[in-house]
């Protein structure tokens, strides 16, 4: 009777239930994401289970008395927060993965961890009480992953013998209160990550750190205590990220040059960094990520070094007090994106990278806006767009955008616009023929809640009997990093997005299409206030558009009262004809 009062509101899910008697039903419950119980029961017998995976259980131990699960090979209670005490290892012998990921009640490893000669993964990561590891630890020699990550009362460590630092290939330590590495990093000859970020009493690195020949990542992000990066004497050839973000580091060394296969370099916040080797240039074969945000770089600050990184993919210039981005920046051919959102003085930037995808410029408060199509800013971004690159077949990427601050809105200029999310556009006539015509810019004003911007959208094509095809979906976004925001309140921002008409997959090239819509999604934004379509067209048409676009008004001022209600857009045909059409935010185009 019991079992089935037990059992009657969740007759299925067993990891529901307050006891579990048939091994069955323990099996099925350790399949599951959640288990209420608090303890396995007396009579659970797992002799031939392998893994047991309880993560975001109520388990406060996992068993009473001795139970001997001699094929068990990972244990894995991860978030369950009120585990308070582990088994004893004896019983569970051959594991080789044991995942204790925020069980932060827990405050001991039992020492008899010591048989555990086979585990090669310990996470202890966020385990907050614990504030000392038993001496026991030292004899686990087929240790290859050591996370200790958010142990932030972890004060003592034993002493570790040779046997279990030799096959060590990732030691996490982030967020533990460690002055120096707990062991000598001269037998660390198999590592290839070693994280120490946020360890705040961290002063200084071993010169010996250039003797990890293995080591591919270095993370000392947030060490805000670290002052000296020590010099490298020998080549690290395996050595591909180095983040030295929010450290107190006053230069890099020289011979930084024995990185030669660097490929992301690191070093935004680090705002008593005065000054970059000239040897950076021997970089210029392998860098492809530069991070400089947040660092107070003004006008002439950007250092001059940088523009030789041929390979260069990706510049972080976030956060910044400069005017004017450097015209240096063309050399940069093959960048692809270009952060520089939250520069507040920031007012314009020259003629960008042909190479370029994505600019982050949101909360750039000074950047001069779109309010006219003879804008300097608008001329960039129209230079950018007809670049070769983005008519290449064979080319990609195909499309490009760009976050920017929307206060003024939609440029009324933008002559098919539509209040909130979607908007659909009758198609030039023989759009898909004729040489004139180049591609669709599109528009989307969104309210900024303070979070990380993330947008989506779909392009469709329709026909006269209103199918569709969706022949295009894409998503725009930027991440702050570990930054927090600097603002308050609610931005408007705009996101520019150009598609070229070769981005529009050449089986959809048709007359039979007639209209195109776009609509925008909100991934992480607040609102979306409104999107636009605009058409671009080659230069000798454009140039005469451009006059006539302007003498609709560059500023929401010069334009009537009920511009966004009641207005006529000009365009022209296909022999340059001007043609008017009536457009209404809440009913598009009519002819």
């Amino acid at each position: 009777m019991g079992w089935e009062i037990i059992r009657g509101k969740f007759p299925n899910e067993p990891s529901k239930w307050s006891r579990l008697w048939d091994p069955e039903d323990i099996e099925r419950a350790f399949a599951t994401s959640e288990i209420l119980l608090k303890s396995l029961p007396s009579n659970f017998k797992g002799e031939n289970l392998v893994k047991i995976k309880l993560p975001n259980s109520n388990i406060r131990q996992l068993w009473q008395g001795n139970k001997c699960l001699g094929k068990l090979k990972v244990l894995d209670l991860s978030d369950s927060k009120q585990l308070i005490e582990l088994p004893n290892f004896s019983n569970i012998s051959n594991l080789e993965k044991l995942i204790l990921h925020n069980c932060r009640s827990l405050d001991k490893i039992d020492s008899s961890i010591e048989v555990l000669k086979n585990l090669n993964v310990l996470d202890l990561s966020w385990c907050k009480k614990l504030t000392s590891l038993p001496s026991g630890m030292q004899y686990l020699d087929s240790l290859e992953i050591l996370n200790l990550n958010g142990c932030s009362n972890l004060e003592k460590f034993p002493k570790i013998r040779w046997s279990f630092r030799k096959g060590l290939k990732e030691i996490r330590l982030d967020g533990t209160p460690i002055k120096e590495l707990p062991f000598s990093i001269d037998d660390l000859t198999l590592v290839k990550i070693l994280s120490m970020g946020d360890c705040k009493n961290v002063r200084s690195l071993l010169s010996s750190i250039g003797s990890l020949k293995s080591l591919q990542l270095l993370y000392l992000q947030g060490c805000s205590n670290l002052e000296t990066f020590p010099e490298i004497t020998e080549d690290m050839a395996s050595l591909e990220l180095l983040s030295l973000s929010e450290t107190a580091i006053k230069e890099l060394p020289p011979t930084i040059q024995h990185l030669k296969q660097l490929r992301l370099l690191f070093v935004g916040g680090c705002s008593r960094l005065e000054k970059f080797p000239k040897i950076l240039e021997s970089l210029k074969d392998s860098l492809i990520n530069l991070d400089l945000s947040n660092r107070n770089l003004m006008d002439g600050a950007i250092p001059n070094e940088i523009w030789c990184l041929s390979l260069l993919e990706i510049l972080n210039l976030r956060r910044n007090n400069f005017r004017h981005i450097p015209a240096a920046i063309t050399q940069l051919r093959k960048l692809t994106l270009l952060k520089i959102s939250h520069c507040k003085m920031l007012q314009g930037f020259p003629e960008v990278p042909l190479s370029l995808k994505h600019i982050e410029a949101h909360d750039c408060t000074s950047l001069e806006t779109l309010s006219s199509p003879s804008s300097k800013l608008w001329s960039s971004l129209l230079q950018w767009f007809k670049s070769a690159k983005f008519q290449d077949h064979e080319a990609q990427p195909k499309c490009a955008g760009i976050m920017i601050p929307g206060s003024s809105g939609i440029p009324g200029w933008v002559l098919h616009q539509e209040m909130e999310r979607e908007v659909r556009i009758e198609l030039p006539m023989n759009w898909c023929k004729d040489n004139h015509f180049l591609g669709f810019v599109l528009f989307c004003l969104y309210q900024d809640n303070g979070t990380d911007p993330y947008l989506s959208y779909d392009l469709r094509l329709h026909d006269d009997e209103d199918s569709y095809e969706a022949v295009r979906r894409g998503w725009f976004g930027c991440q702050c990093d570990y930054y927090p925001n600097i603002y308050s309140g609610v931005l408007d921002e705009l996101w520019v997005t150009y598609h070229p008409k070769i981005s529009i997959p050449e089986k959809y090239h048709s007359n039979q299409f007639k209209h195109i819509q776009t609509s925008f999604s909100a991934l992480t934004v607040g609102v979306i206030k409104s999107c636009g379509i605009h058409l671009i067209y080659s230069q000798d048409h454009q140039q005469k558009n451009t006059a006539l676009l302007d003498s609709l008004g560059t500023q929401d001022d010069d334009l009537p009262d009920n511009f966004q209600d009641n207005t006529e857009s000009v365009a022209e045909d296909t022999n340059g004809n001007v043609k008017r059409r009536r457009i209404n935010p809440s009913r598009g185009a009519t002819p």
